[in-house]
C-alpha cells in the first residue's frame, strides 16, 4: 500500500465542545483547475446548498432567481445555471412557468438517488483498495468515530454536523478512488443526504460499524468485499429512512 501523505481540510466541520479527535473533515474530491466564472458558480452553488440545508426555507418553498442573485451578489444567469444543476441533483424542483422550488421529500425520488449512490460508491470502494494509503485510512477511521460521537446526542446542531461530516467521509472515498469522471458524476447526482434532525443515536452507531467494516475491507485489499459493503451501507441507510422517518414531518433536511 502506498504511504504518500495528504492533508484533510477541517474548516467546515466543528466538533463542538468536548474532546475532539485529531482527524477532521475529509477533503472533497479533487477538481481540475477552474476558470473565474467556474469558481463563481461553485461559490454560489455551495451557498445555495447551505441555504437548502438550513431552517430558513421549508420544502416546497419557491426560489426567486432575482432575490437569490441580489443575496449572493451575482447575476441571474449564474443563479439559473446553479439551480438547474441542483435540480439535476434532486435538491431543487423545476416547474414550467412557475420557476424553482426546494425539493419535497419523496420516497420514490430517494430510492432513485440512493440507487445511483450505491453504484458510484461501490465502484469507489473497489478502486480505493488499490489507491488508499495508511494515512488516509487512519483519518477516515477517526472521522467515522467523530460522526458517531456527534450523533450520540439529541442535540440537533450536533446531528447536523454529524450529517455534514458523514457526507465528507463518503466524498473522501470518492476522491481517493482517483477517477475524475466518477467524482464529477457523484458530485452532481449522488451528493444529497437526507436525514432527520432528531435521528436516534443507534442510527449513527450502525453507520459507524458499517464504515469500519468497509475500511477494513479496503485496508486488506478486498475489492469484492469493499464494493459489496459500500452498496449495502447505502441500501441500509435508505431502508432505515423508509422504516423510521415520516416524509411529512418538519424536521427533515437535505445535507449537501
Amino acid at each position: 500500500m502506498p504511504d504518500r501523505i495528504r492533508t484533510l481540510r477541517s474548516s467546515q466541520v466543528s466538533s463542538g465542545p468536548g474532546p475532539s479527535p485529531a482527524a477532521a473533515q475529509p477533503a472533497a474530491p479533487a477538481r481540475a483547475p477552474e476558470s473565474r466564472s467556474g469558481a463563481r458558480r461553485r461559490q454560489v452553488r455551495d451557498a445555495l446548498r447551505r441555504l437548502l440545508s438550513g431552517d430558513e426555507l421549508p420544502p416546497g418553498a419557491r426560489l426567486v432567481q432575482h432575490d437569490l442573485a441580489r443575496r449572493f451578489g451575482t447575476s441571474v444567469g449564474v443563479v439559473r445555471e446553479v439551480l438547474l444543476e441542483l435540480a439535476s441533483a434532486g435538491l431543487v424542483e423545476r416547474e414550467e412557468r412557475r420557476g424553482f422550488f426546494i425539493a419535497r421529500y419523496d420516497f420514490e425520488r430517494l430510492g432513485e438517488l440512493f440507487a445511483v449512490r450505491a453504484v458510484h460508491e461501490g465502484l469507489a470502494a473497489r478502486l480505493c483498495c488499490e489507491r488508499a494509503n495508511r494515512a488516509e485510512l487512519r483519518r477516515l477511521k477517526a472521522a467515522a468515530a467523530e460522526i458517531r460521537r456527534l450523533g450520540a446526542t439529541a442535540d440537533k446542531e450536533r446531528i447536523a454536523r454529524a450529517a455534514v461530516l458523514d457526507r465528507a467521509f463518503h466524498a473522501e472515498l470518492i476522491r481517493i478512488a482517483g477517477n475524475r469522471v466518477l467524482a464529477r458524476v457523484w458530485e452532481s447526482h449522488s451528493a444529497p443526504i437526507l436525514v432527520g434532525r432528531s435521528m436516534p443515536a443507534q442510527c449513527f452507531a450502525r453507520s459507524h460499524r458499517e464504515h469500519l467494516a468497509l475500511l477494513r475491507a479496503i485496508e486488506r485489499g478486498r475489492p469484492d468485499d469493499a464494493e459489496r459493503l459500500a452498496r449495502a451501507h447505502i441500501r441500509k441507510s435508505l431502508e432505515y429512512i423508509r422504516r423510521r422517518i415520516d416524509p411529512a414531518q418538519s424536521d427533515l433536511a437535505w445535507y449537501a
